[in-house]
């Protein structure tokens, strides 16, 4: 499809997206709000209408990775070099990485990136619904990385899949700023708030003494930019965690229009107490 008549295509539900701000009791505005008045910004509206562009720019990359024709992979995400180089040196180790990333636009397609690149494992937390997940398989096994689906199948499975994925070198990506308090879990402080997030990255890092790579991806002007942060091996498990959640927060800060997880019904609520906190 040429790229006018995509962008035909995607103009209506991006009107239709950015309108929702308008909407009363909007609660897309009432987030953005609230999480530019903790971080200091004063701009709600243009942020989030930014966010709109950055799903849908993503979105139509996504449509194109599904043909294949062009493959947009090479020509769209770039992986900073530093960080690429880092990925590198993991995987030639024989040790592997752990790659955490949160819930941006563009997470997706930095899995394929990185799949293109190097040996990579994406974990997948598919839907409770078997339709619906029967669905989103056919579209996550287009990106190209070895897939573990982590809902459905049980816990020891799991575990021995990813230390093999380590053992042998590759690169274990998961998005995990997922903030729910059930067992496997650590607290953590994001936005002066208290936050229960995976503890999955900091035990296997420490069991396989692999280290762990804070990612986040960036989205301009069309273009995806994968950053990272330095890779570390912390024992401690909510120190470790504490680590790349430290990093996610100073990205959102940073790039807010790229974190759509803003608007997780527990992301909300956290974001809506770090506000009033501020405020009061």
């Amino acid at each position: 499809m040429p790229p006018n008549v995509r962008g035909a295509l995607f103009a209506l539900p991006g009107l239709l997206g950015k309108s929702y701000y308008f909407a009363p009791r909007s609660h897309v505005r009432r987030t953005v709000k609230n999480l530019c008045k903790i971080i200091g910004r004063s701009d709600p509206a243009p942020v989030y209408f930014r966010l709109v562009d950055n799903v849908l720019s993503a979105a139509q990359a996504f449509g194109q990775l599904l043909t294949r024709r062009p493959d947009p992979i090479a020509g769209l995400v770039e992986i900073d070099g530093d960080l690429e180089d880092r990925c590198a040196e993991a995987c030639g180790n024989r040790g592997g990485a752990i790659l955490v990333v949160p819930h941006c636009a563009g997470s997706a397609l930095s899995a394929a990136a990185f799949g293109k690149r190097f040996p990579t494992v994406l974990l997948v937390r598919e839907s409770k619904s078997s339709r619906r997940n029967a669905l989103s398989r056919r579209y996550v096994e287009k990106l190209g990385p070895e897939l573990i689906f982590v809902r459905r199948i049980d816990p020891g499975s799991v575990t021995r899949r990813i230390l093999r994925a380590l053992r042998d070198g590759k690169l274990v990506i998961g998005t995990t700023d997922l903030a729910r308090r059930v067992p496997d879990t650590t607290e953590v402080q994001m936005f002066g708030q208290r936050v229960s997030l995976p503890a999955w990255p900091a035990r296997f890092s420490a069991r396989r003494n692999v280290a762990i790579l804070p990612t986040f991806v960036h989205i301009d002007r069309g273009r995806i930019r994968i950053i990272g942060d330095e890779p570390y091996l912390e024992k401690d498990v909510a120190a470790s965690t504490q680590r790349w959640a430290s990093f996610f927060e100073k990205k959102i800060r940073r790039y807010p229009a790229d974190w759509v997880f803003m608007f997780d019904k527990r992301w909300s609520r956290i974001i809506r107490a770090a506000a009033a906190q501020r405020h009061g």
